[in-house]
């Protein structure tokens, strides 16, 4: 999801290059790449997370990959930055407390996942039910902005 939402046009690749490199202080051809392997790596992960042999090397790295952008939300955020987050790639404020809530929520549901898998706590039950479970509260937790902002008005 967070993958296509960046590459969905020329225009979201475009803004999700600029904060990378606002965030990092890079030159546009450093940030244009780390932008790709960022994308690169999130597709890589939704395939490994599809195909059950690989599920458990998926978690890992889905994981590992919100490990360092939940860092990268803080460390933004203390800096006092106004580069927008653009994580799944349509935001267009500075990341806060929003942002990293987020994040340690999706971190919890990938790590009950993770857990389920290794302790068997899926065998002889449908796996398709909890996936969809975790599906729909990840998909209510990666649009909490966008969820708080409606309930706002």
């Amino acid at each position: 999801m967070a993958a296509v939402s960046k590459t969905r046009s020329v225009k979201a690749f475009n803004e999700f290059v600029s904060t990378i490199g606002s965030w990092r202080d890079l030159p546009r051809p450093g940030a244009q790449r780390l932008a790709f392997a960022v994308i690169m790596s999130e597709l890589a992960t939704f395939m490994m997370l599809v195909v059950p042999r690989t599920a458990i090397a998926g978690l890992i790295a889905a994981m590992s990959i919100l490990a360092i952008f939940t860092y990268e939300v803080r460390r933004v955020g203390k800096s006092g930055s106004a580069a927008p987050c653009r994580c799944f790639g349509s935001e267009k404020e500075a990341p806060g407390r929003i942002e990293l809530v987020r994040n340690i929520a999706l971190l919890s549901i990938t790590a009950f996942a993770l857990f389920s898998y290794l302790f068997g706590i899926h065998q002889g039950q449908p796996v398709v039910t909890p996936w969809l479970v975790g599906s729909f509260v990840a998909l209510l937790v990666a649009n909490i902005r966008e969820i708080a902002f409606a309930f706002s008005r």
